[in-house]
């Protein structure tokens, strides 16, 4: 990546440098176990209004937490919505009440 510095001084290049340093960063999304997924949907089915949950999710190549307040978990389109967050449950990595 040290041979392409140069260029990202160059107005016509640099978006391209930002986004070949933004891809080296992305990677492929863990797979979890059969434990972990029953652990998640145990705890999914527990959970009521307004509790407050810690959430890790996948999301564009990159693993991301979130702390936020339960409001539901969307059966018909598989979304745990939150206050502020709405994540599909295929993208759920981990999830815990806070």
């Amino acid at each position: 990546m040290m041979k392409w510095r140069p260029f990202a001084s160059l107005v016509q290049y640099r978006d391209y440098y930002e986004e070949m340093l933004e891809n080296r960063k992305k990677r492929e999304k863990p797979e979890l176990s059969e434990d972990q997924v029953e652990e998640i949907n145990g705890l999914l089915c527990s959970l009521k209004k307004g509790e407050e949950v810690r959430v890790t999710y996948f999301l564009d190549g990159n693993v991301r937490k979130k702390e936020g307040v339960f409001l539901r978990s969307d059966d018909c389109s598989d979304d745990l919505i939150l206050d502020d967050l709405v994540v599909p449950f295929a993208n759920l990595l981990s999830l815990s009440r806070i």
